[in-house]
């Protein structure tokens, strides 16, 4: 079982927001149980947003995410999460690829 942390609650989604402007950067959201010591052992978890603009005729934005979990970090996470991209003040994409496989 997932327990609530401070936060008072398990993050079952994340939303990452992007704004324009830049041509590449990251971000990290850090992860533990909220409640124990734990995390001095390194049971914790981060996941890691990184981004980069293409240029050219046709802009395209790559986005990885990755999540990396300590041996004991898994406890700080929900079994599944939904993670979303929020670009404020950037036209609709016109493909949106997920492992190379278009989604939607």
């Amino acid at each position: 079982a997932v327990s609530p942390g401070l936060a008072g609650e398990a993050y079952a989604a994340v939303e990452w927001t992007l704004y324009p402007g830049a041509a590449a950067g990251s971000g990290s959201m850090y992860e533990d149980d909220g409640e124990t010591y734990a995390y001095l052992r390194g049971d914790s978890a981060t996941s890691t947003l990184v981004f980069a603009m293409g240029g050219g005729t046709s802009p395209t934005l790559d986005v990885n995410i990755t999540v990396a979990v300590s041996a004991g970090g898994a406890a700080a996470l929900p079994r599944t999460r939904t993670h979303s991209l929020r670009l404020p003040n950037t036209p609709p994409p016109t493909r949106v690829l997920f492992n190379g496989a278009p989604l939607g």
